[in-house]
């Protein structure tokens, strides 16, 4: 998909920049669309570790204060 709009911008990119930077391939349209992108998923994978590891702790917490009750019993 990024290849016609790509060959769009390499057309016409008189009409709006001083440089072109629209090749045959589409690797500027695809950067342009393909970086927020990417940089979502890596915040999101970020966030679900972050979950993960503090649900992880919390449970472990409980383990132990359980096991330190039978112990003393």
């Amino acid at each position: 998909m990024s290849e016609p709009l790509n060959g769009v911008g390499n057309r016409h990119w008189k009409l709006f920049s001083d440089d072109n930077y629209f090749d045959t391939h589409g690797v500027f349209t695809s950067l342009v669309w393909a970086t927020p992108l990417l940089g979502n998923a890596l915040l999101a994978v970020l966030f679900l570790l972050r979950s993960t590891l503090q649900m992880l702790v919390k449970v472990k917490r409980v383990q132990l204060q359980e096991s330190r009750k039978k112990k003393q019993k």
